[in-house]
């Protein structure tokens, strides 16, 4: 933020952090120039709530410059829950809860989660370290996740041990595969959305036997726009959604090379350019080919997708 800003140029501040850091970042967005995006935690809770007092305000979208000072307040509650939160993202272990979910009749639609046990699904491991974790429930009961870069696991006694469960594929695809996105069908078929790092060649792999041997389809990412292709596809975190007449859904990321650093150049003149070109693809053949791409947004990135009975994302 200290270089001079050429005049086209806008900035986003990330500020998905608790009651402190929230404070931190507003202050830091009204105090630099060409500040377009502020992110937000959508839906706060006790580390913001018990920590911040009044001072922010909100109209039609847009978060207006406070009128009294933001003041925080630190009480031994949330300090220690802060603390506990800290912990568990240090310790660099993936681990699943076995509990209830009580949803409580409050304003801010917060959800109150009683854990009644915790289990390591994998242990402090050398070169496990941030992964965007996805979970599905196979329809035979099996719950798989997946944790990035060491693989999958699976649990068949709803989620009280757990085993890795290899990732195999073909010698078409090459090593040092990441995997970004997992999804199961209504039918049991397992889809995984993978690829190495660099942004190159991109694949979507399923499984008809639960993980244990893999098909795999190269996805023509570049071609999604035919008039003008794309350059890159870097993938971080994907998710799978199947539509009641069986067509598996994912979105993925795409972008164009903006020359030099990205995200240097991030904010261009040009402004067909940036961005992540969120887009998503369809496929209605078990996943022998995937097509029909719609843009969700060419602004946005790791989407969750969800669909209720009624085909409504």
């Amino acid at each position: 933020m200290c270089r001079a800003l050429r005049p086209w140029e806008k900035r986003a501040v990330a500020s998905w952090s608790s009651g402190v850091g929230t404070m931190e970042n507003i202050h830091a967005a009204f105090a630099t120039p060409n500040v377009a995006i502020l992110e937000l935690v959508p839906l706060a809770g006790p580390l913001h709530t018990e920590i911040y007092t009044e001072g922010d305000r909100f109209k039609d979208g847009y978060i207006l410059p406070p009128d009294v000072p933001m003041q925080l307040q630190l009480k031994e509650r949330s300090m220690f829950a802060a603390r506990k939160v800290g912990l568990f993202f240090i310790a660099l272990s993936l681990y699943v809860g076995c509990g209830e979910m009580i949803v409580e009749a409050v304003e801010d639609h917060r959800v109150e989660v009683k854990i009644d046990r915790r289990v390591t699904i994998v242990p402090p491991t050398k070169g496990f370290g941030r992964a965007q974790l996805g979970m599905v429930r196979h329809p035979n009961g099996t719950i798989f996740v997946n944790s990035q870069t060491l693989g999958l696991y699976k649990s068949s006694d709803n989620a009280k041990t757990w085993t890795a469960s290899p990732v195999s594929f073909d010698s078409s695809v090459a090593t040092g595969q990441k995997l970004h996105g997992l999804g199961v069908s209504s039918t049991g078929r397992l889809y995984l959305l993978h690829q190495r790092g660099g942004g190159g060649e991109l694949f979507i792999s399923t499984s008809t036997d639960e993980g244990q041997t893999w098909a795999t389809v190269q996805i023509d990412w570049s071609n999604l726009n035919p008039s003008n292709p794309y350059d890159i596809s870097d993938n971080d975190y994907n998710s799978f959604v199947e539509l009641s007449d069986g067509t598996m859904m994912t979105a993925i990321e795409l972008r164009y090379d903006a020359g030099g650093d990205y995200w240097d150049k991030y904010q261009m003149a040009d402004q067909s350019i940036p961005g992540f070109h969120e887009t998503m693809i369809r496929s209605s053949d078990n996943g022998a080919t995937w097509g029909v791409p719609t843009r969700v947004n060419q602004y946005v990135a790791e989407t969750s997708l969800v669909i209720d009975p009624k085909n409504v994302f």
